[in-house]
């Protein structure tokens, strides 16, 4: 079961970025979760929430500075509907940070996602 999904956007200037997003899309101001991520919330409760997080790197490549997290009650069950889907994991466990566990997956055209289980 899915309990909410959110927008995670990397970024090098957490305030800079918060400050954009936020007034383009008519959100509330973010506010600090901790020191490496902040989130913000449409004032209506509509969509998904936005959640910007630390990064020091720049974007290359094929890593994606814009991806989906979803919010599972059991993260195994979540990764099977993945793979049964066409998805992928890209890693071999889950990362334990800010007290959940993400499991960073890709969808069947390789775009990122992320798998939550816990307080996000």
């Amino acid at each position: 079961m899915i309990n909410r999904i959110d927008v995670a956007i990397d970024c090098r200037d957490l305030a800079r970025m918060s400050q954009f997003w936020t007034a383009l899309l008519g959100y509330d101001h973010s506010e600090p979760m901790d020191d490496r991520y902040w989130a913000a919330t449409h004032p209506s409760g509509a969509g998904p929430r936005l959640v910007f997080q630390a990064v020091n790197d720049a974007p290359s490549g094929s890593k994606s500075p814009i991806h989906i997290d979803v919010h599972v009650n059991d993260i195994e069950d979540a990764l099977a509907t993945v793979i049964a889907s066409g998805g992928s994991r890209m890693d071999s466990a889950p990362i334990v940070e800010a007290g959940s566990a993400w499991l960073r997956c890709l969808d069947p055209e390789g775009n990122v996602l992320c798998l939550v289980q816990g307080a996000g």
